[in-house]
This record gives structure tokens, C-alpha cells and sequence, in this order.
């Protein structure tokens, strides 16, 4: 029995289930993916946070507004997203740090000539500042890759991120969610949560749902970008006792504190200005380790 080429096989399930995004439904993302992963005989791997987007609605949510604009995708996975992107976007540049999903996407893509697409470790690389940042974000990458988009000045993203972590990321001062990725986040941008969706949105189905959050860089952030270090440090300081009061935290780290009312305050009921204005007051230059966000 004749096998049907690689090329020949996306060629034929682009045709059958890849349709336009107006008439796409779930069931033929569902059926596209799991023949590829049958095809390609993946492995999915969990570590890598592996869950293929089947919702084209949350595709619709993704990619609206960048029409015509420079896009830079991080995880390419499959190709589904990436297929959507490249029929839209000015151009586009798609990396995964796995090539046997780089090996499906650059069939997917075989037919575009506005991509160019990489095996690369995101966290390792330097972003495109003049590119909008696209993701359906491996869970266990968040933390960093959100620091990694304050440090490298992204003007714009969208991310696709775990329901609890996006609460962290819009969280309001003195509620259970807010700490250290709100504040460093919201000192560079300003977030907002654009939509919610469950875990059926993605194969295979992870644990938990999901929300994008849009990110858009302040024109005026809350501190130079040269202390976004000293934040970190401050930041670790203050939320490794996020329910006791500021004086008896920061004691270690100053003498004679004055008697301002936000030193009276619990670490976690702090806003962000009042968080920048306590740097004046700490000496954070020992070289303390900082913990994940």
C-alpha cells in the first residue's frame, strides 16, 4: 500500500479540517491534531507543557488586532495557531524548542512565504523588541518568560496562561493573588484579562483552565529599567512575609525608618508606587538569591 509522503498528508488534513477560521469548528481542530499526532506518531511531553489549542475561538482571540503587523510566536507546537497566524500577520516568526514539532509546522507552512521558523529555547534567545509576542505559553515556562518580556522591552504580547496565574498577573493590592509577578508586571505594563477558557480547549486536555492576558507597555513604567534587578530583590524580600507589617520585614535591611504610614502597612496591602518608594529606603546591594515569581 502506497504511504502517503509528510507533505502530502498535512497537505491533505490542511484541506479537510484546517478551514477558514469563520467556519473552523472544534471538532475538525480535534480530528486535524489527533491525525497528526497519529501520522507523526508524537509523544507528547508533559514537561514541555504540550497541549495543542483545538478552540477556534480562542484562536480568533489570539490573533485579532494583528493583522498585517510583525509577530513572534513562542511554541509553535503542531502548527494550528501558527497556520492562522501566518495567513494574517506581515510576517512571522515561530519557534519551538522540540523539532519534531518544527518538522510538522514547516509543512504546515510549506505554502507561506511571510514565516521563517526556529528550534530554539525561548529563555535562551534574544526576543525581536519590534515584534508583538504570540504564545499559548508552556505552563511551566510562565514566571520566567514574563520577566524575560519586561527585561527584553516587548511593546506587546498576548499570552495564553493558567486561570490562577493570570489572577497573580491583574491582581489588585491587599487580595489573596497579589504579590511579586503582579507588581514587576505592572510596573512595565499595563494587563488586562481579554477571555477565559476551560481545559477542553486544548488537546490533550491539561488540568486546568486557561485565560489570555494582553500586555501592553507602559509608556511611562513605574521605575528605570535599570533597577528592575533591586525590584526583584525587594520585591523577594517583602513577599517571603507577605502578612506581616513592613517595619519588622524591611529592619534587617534599614535603620530609622521613619514614621510613614506605609511601614505600617502588611507586605500584601502595599500598591505598587508605595512598593517603588520603599527602594529609597532599603539597602539591597548583598547579592541575596532571588526566588521564582
Amino acid at each position: 500500500m502506497y504511504k502517503l509522503s509528510a507533505e502530502e498528508f498535512i497537505n491533505n488534513v490542511k484541506l479537510k479540517y484546517l478551514k477558514d477560521l469563520e467556519r473552523v469548528k472544534s471538532i475538525d481542530l480535534l480530528r486535524f491534531t489527533k491525525k497528526v499526532i497519529k501520522f507523526f506518531r508524537l509523544r507528547i511531553n508533559k514537561d514541555l507543557g504540550q497541549h495543542f489549542v483545538i478552540n477556534p475561538r480562542l484562536i480568533k482571540s489570539l490573533i485579532q488586532g494583528l493583522e498585517n503587523c510583525k509577530v513572534f510566536e513562542i511554541g509553535s507546537g503542531i502548527g494550528t495557531l501558527t497556520y492562522y497566524l501566518a495567513q494574517r500577520c506581515k510576517h512571522l516568526i515561530t519557534i519551538d524548542i522540540d523539532y519534531s514539532m518544527l518538522y510538522i509546522t514547516k509543512h504546515t507552512l510549506a505554502n507561506f512565504n511571510n514565516c521563517d521558523i526556529y528550534c530554539a529555547d525561548v529563555l535562551s534567545i534574544e526576543l525581536p523588541r519590534d515584534y508583538y509576542v504570540v504564545s499559548n505559553t508552556p505552563y511551566s515556562i510562565t514566571s520566567p518568560l514574563i520577566l524575560k518580556l519586561v527585561k527584553s522591552g516587548i511593546k506587546y504580547a498576548k499570552l495564553t496562561l493558567q486561570y490562577e496565574v493570570g489572577k497573580r498577573i491583574c491582581a489588585k493590592p491587599g487580595t489573596g493573588d497579589y504579590g511579586r509577578l503582579t507588581i514587576i508586571t505592572q510596573c512595565f505594563y499595563n494587563v488586562k484579562i481579554l477571555s477565559k477558557f476551560t481545559s477542553k480547549s486544548f488537546y490533550p486536555e491539561p488540568e486546568v483552565d486557561s485565560v489570555i492576558i494582553e500586555f501592553i507597555r507602559k509608556d511611562n513604567p513605574c521605575i528605570e529599567f535599570s533597577k528592575i534587578e533591586q525590584l526583584e530583590k525587594l520585591t523577594n524580600i517583602l513577599f517571603s512575609q507577605r502578612n506581616k507589617i513592613v517595619r519588622k520585614v524591611l529592619s534587617k535591611y534599614a535603620s530609622n525608618l521613619p514614621g510613614n504610614t506605609i511601614f505600617n502597612k502588611r507586605v500584601y496591602e502595599l500598591s505598587i508606587d508605595e512598593i517603588i518608594k520603599l527602594m529609597n529606603y532599603v539597602n539591597l546591594d548583598d547579592d541575596r538569591e532571588k526566588d521564582d515569581l
